[in-house]
């Protein structure tokens, strides 16, 4: 396939089924995720009202590796990290990049790691881990605002009524010379003009040594229409050889400006450890809509929870979603604003090189 994709970010999915909701002792709903209960799921079926854009392929639109994507009222935006910020309107036809991509250079960007859209400003928000900056460009393509030098790489960026968050990551040691090594995760609040207005530290995973430490964690907070709350999860995707201690991220917590609250935990139906070795694996936790969804493997074979909040149910759909007159199924991916989308890769005509992938919004 002539693209990968980049899972940041991201988008919060949570791994529900509710089979059974109980209460842990801090009063925190678990819902337990029945591994063994497994059912076939199209897009048509579950999100019914949908809209596929293919990307328009030309020269300068030969998308490569696409890392994150926003949407405007107007536009669809690219973020393919070879190519740099790719502009499209809403049937898919290809109108210019936005800025430039260099790894030096004024009114730049290094390595576009998570995008978002400013509708007030028009202004696409961008998230550059290889400068340890978040900026600010008009749709002319000028850079419009940028942060001071972050202390951790900024690895997802979205918008909020006052400004903007980013949850960037670093690798730290402890100071005491006996090569304990961490990995952590850090909000940040900006003003519309990128300043920084709070700052906190939410996880801190430990390493068993410094190799480990080079593959980022991508974490997303995204906001849920349904009850007007801003959700962040975190996902370990280091295998379990690299970190200390035997336990999976299970929670899903409420970001609020200063803190996160616990708002719900999730439980696997079978043990997640086989001896040594995890077998189950929590990807991703988003919120859509009355939904929690949420990505995992088992035994590397990928998975997809969708929980009703309004009933009280929850599948288990293998793979992810199928699309009609295609063989592969597709995993959903969020954006911060509630939208949700998939990356599909249709086959050529004959005679055709492969077009460019769609996105399909629902």
């Amino acid at each position: 396939m002539k693209y990968n994709v980049i899972l940041l970010l991201v988008s919060s999915v949570f791994l529900f089924q509710c089979q059974q909701e109980t209460k842990t002792e801090q009063d925190i709903p678990v819902i337990i995720i029945d591994h063994d209960e497994k059912k076939e799921l199209s897009l048509e079926d579950f999100a019914g009202d949908y809209r596929e854009i293919p990307l328009e392929m030309t020269e300068m639109s030969f998308i490569k590796y696409i890392n994150d994507i926003a949407v405007s009222d107007e536009h669809l935006y690219i973020d393919d990290v070879k190519i740099g910020i790719l502009q499209f309107n809403k049937e898919g036809e290809f109108i210019k990049v936005i800025g430039k991509k260099a790894e030096e250079g004024p009114e730049t960007y290094a390595y576009p790691t998570s995008i978002a859209f400013d509708e007030e400003e028009k202004a696409v928000i961008i998230a550059d881990t290889y400068r340890f900056k978040v900026y600010k460009f008009n749709l002319e393509g000028r850079l419009i605002g940028e942060t001071e030098k972050l202390p951790a790489e900024p690895i997802f960026v979205k918008t909020a009524q006052d400004g903007y968050w980013a949850v960037a990551e670093k690798f730290v040691t402890d100071g005491s010379g006996n090569s304990r090594f961490y990995r952590e995760a850090e909000i940040y609040r900006f003003g519309n003009d990128l300043e920084i207005l709070q700052e906190f530290t939410v996880d801190h995973l430990s390493l068993k040594s410094a190799w480990g430490a080079m593959r980022r964690q991508p974490s997303l907070i995204t906001y849920s229409e349904y009850d007007s709350l801003n959700y962040f999860y975190n996902p370990i995707l280091l295998p379990s050889r690299a970190y200390v201690g035997k336990f999976d991220r299970d929670t899903l917590y409420q970001a609020q400006e200063d803190r996160l609250l616990p708002k719900v935990r999730f439980e696997f139906s079978r043990e997640i450890w086989d001896g040594e070795m995890k077998i189950f694996h929590i990807r991703n936790a988003m919120a859509y809509k009355q939904y929690y969804l949420v990505s995992y493997e088992y035994r590397s074979t990928p998975y997809l929870f969708i929980y009703d909040r309004s009933t009280k149910e929850g599948k288990v759909v293998q793979e992810g979603l199928s699309i009609p007159g295609l063989e592969e199924k597709y995993m959903p991916h969020s954006k911060s604003n509630g939208q949700m989308y998939l990356i599909v890769q249709r086959p050529p005509k004959p005679g055709e090189a492969e077009p460019n992938p769609s996105i399909f919004l629902f």
